[in-house]
């Protein structure tokens, strides 16, 4: 790895003598290998892992449909960002961003460098901030012109350290560097130029007063496809069903499905209805976002429960076998979103998902009753992961598929024939790749539980 002196020299500070001939030089062996139970051709496999690491040409956000229109917030954004370019997505509540690519940025001094995380936002265009800075480059006054890297030791040995890769923007420094040790939070970077830069939308009215979020394309039509069964029941029922959104935090989803409720309800009937959601997730941090997101897009009729799910059973036994609709988002390898800096997993994390994701399942399992909907899906395209939980389902918790291949039909492919699933039915579900209308990796199936 290479740190550069304020004059612009090398130093050898941190070993740079990185020798890499692998096929995908920043997407770990073991990751590789993970999924050749998903993919038999290795061709295909290197393909799909390296369209990771390189960023979509298209980007997209969520219009809030009980507030506005996607015409009107398109009309706005185009007004306000006039040289970026903004399209309806396919999906009837999104916002398509072309995204620029600059592969022309020119290395400055000082440095700033940051972890994994705060380097894969600042790529596309965010700020850095505070809590994501490691080291800091020489002495210098605020307002100074700055290069943002992920830091040399955040990255692991098994991978090659290139500067023109973890180089992800330059930047004004807005504070001096005498001030980093004393700040805990705050912008210590505003980003001016990226490898893939978004507009600046979040720091816009549009966001702030509710009118657009953050959401990638297919966990919006997951949660689209899944209030479209909820306001059938409320329909046909006439009454509320109880919704169970699981593994909740940070509550983009949940949010997203209050949003379709109202929104379909409104167009079905002329009148429209926020259907009560119980929100649960483990992490009362990450549940902060959806409190706040509730305020900001002015959400009604949501309730968060920070529980752990195994604790469900004890703290609410009133839950326990009522739910009618369950969206279950379990923690996943995530492999499916990009750009990616670069994939480190190694075998024992990677085969520790789909255990957990059963054990997971088994306790949401409880709150159903015969009859309820329970949407499975992961931002991973491993089959672990996928059809093979599908399948535990099934053959182990007396569910069954339901086809929602008609949903945007133009958008995936279906799922993977896998044991357990009649292969009949391998098209009920929906898969997404790395590939695939330059999008994201992504799972969706919807299954019924069993009346006897």
């Amino acid at each position: 790895m290479e740190k550069f002196r304020d004059n612009g020299e090398k130093s050898q500070s941190i070993n740079s003598n990185r020798v890499d001939t692998r096929k995908s030089s920043f997407i770990d062996a073991d990751v590789v290998e993970y999924l050749r139970l998903t993919f038999k051709n290795e061709a295909e496999i290197y393909k799909l892992v390296n369209n990771l690491i390189k960023s979509p040409s298209n980007y997209y956000i969520r219009v809030n449909l009980t507030l506005t229109s996607v015409e009107d917030i398109i009309l706005q954004l185009k007004d306000k960002f006039p040289s970026y370019i903004f399209t309806p997505s396919p999906i009837e509540n999104m916002i398509s961003i072309k995204i620029p690519a600059n592969s022309h940025l020119i290395l400055h001094h000082p440095i700033i460098y940051c972890d994994k995380f705060a380097a894969e936002a600042v790529r596309m265009g965010a700020n850095l901030y505070i809590p994501g800075v490691t080291e800091i480059e020489g002495s210098f006054p605020a307002k100074t012109s700055v290069s943002v890297v992920m830091d040399p030791k955040k990255v692991p040995e098994s991978f090659p350290f290139n500067l023109s890769h973890f180089h992800v923007a330059n930047g004004i420094a807005q504070i001096a560097s005498k001030e980093f040790p004393k700040k805990l939070n705050g912008i210590m970077v505003e980003t001016i130029e990226s490898r893939n830069k978004l507009p600046p939308y979040r720091q816009n009215s549009l966001y702030s007063d509710g009118f657009i979020s953050d959401q990638h394309l297919y966990a919006n039509l997951a949660t689209k496809i899944f209030t479209e069964y909820i306001v059938k029941f409320y329909l046909q029922e006439k009454h509320d069903p109880i919704i169970f959104d699981t593994c909740s935090a940070p509550g983009h989803k949940t949010s997203a499905m209050a949003e379709w409720g109202y929104h379909l309800t409104k167009k079905k009937t002329g009148s429209g209805h926020w259907f009560p959601i119980k929100s649960i997730d483990r992490s009362k941090n990450r549940l902060l976002h959806l409190e706040h997101d509730i305020s900001r897009l002015k959400l009604e009729n949501i309730e968060i429960y920070i529980c752990k799910l195994e604790k469900i059973e004890k703290k609410y036994p009133n839950f326990i076998g009522t739910g009618d609709f369950i969206f279950f988002d379990p923690p996943c390898s995530a492999l499916g979103p990009r750009p990616k800096l670069y994939i480190s997993k190694n075998k024992t994390e990677l085969e520790d998902f789909a255990r957990n994701q059963r054990r997971l399942l088994k306790l949401v399992d409880k709150l159903i009753h015969p009859g309820g909907y329970l949407m499975y899906n992961t931002c991973t395209f491993a089959i672990q992961e996928n059809e093979n939980i599908v399948a535990y389902a099934l053959t182990k918790l007396n569910y069954r598929l339901i086809d929602i291949s008609s949903f945007y039909p133009q958008l995936g492919n279906p799922g993977l024939i896998y044991q357990g699933i009649s292969p009949q039915k391998n098209h009920y579900m929906r898969r997404f790749y790395p590939s695939d209308e330059d999008g994201q990796g992504y799972f969706i199936a919807l299954l019924q539980k069993n009346e006897t």
